[in-house]
């Protein structure tokens, strides 16, 4: 059985006019559009009764068109593209904290403005650090990274 072709994707000012007429209902609108239009409507600032309102649309209606949003804007990454990422962000961090480090190392800085750059520098890295883990590219402290085997044998 043959896919029936996709309809093309409605203006948004056009829908937005139409449903604010009370000309086009939100249960006449394709998924697609319905989640481009809600969630052009929830930029827009608008509440939830609001839309539901000028969408003469039900509250799980809303919820499952922005539900389609999300997923179409969801991050697809692979193990590799994360690993990518994670040596992005460490790097950053590294060249950014040496800068820093360079930058004091001048003639005419204090001694105690080396001692801030030194507590910049390491701050830059350990925030490195917590992305790094919130990535899952690296373990938190006392939780073995998934799929590695922690020896106990003490």
């Amino acid at each position: 059985m043959a896919k029936q072709p996709q309809p093309e994707p409605r203006d948004i000012a056009e829908m937005l006019s139409l449903t604010a007429a009370g000309k086009l209902r939100g249960s006449e609108i394709s998924d697609d559009d319905l989640g481009r239009l809600v969630d052009h409507l929830l930029i827009e600032g608008m509440s939830r009764p609001e839309i539901t309102k000028q969408l003469q649309i039900t509250d799980t209606k809303l919820d499952k068109a922005y539900l389609h949003v999300r997923e179409r804007r969801a991050l697809r990454a692979s193990a590799n593209d994360v690993a990518i990422l994670a040596g992005d962000i460490l790097t950053a961090a590294q060249r950014g904290a040496e800068r820093m480090r360079v930058h004091a190392r001048g003639r005419g800085v204090s001694a105690a403005a080396k001692i801030e750059t030194e507590k910049q520098a390491a701050m830059l890295l350990i925030e490195a650090v917590k992305t790094l883990q919130s990535l899952g590219s690296l373990p938190i402290a006392g939780k073995p990274k998934p799929g590695t085997h922690v020896r106990r044998d003490y």
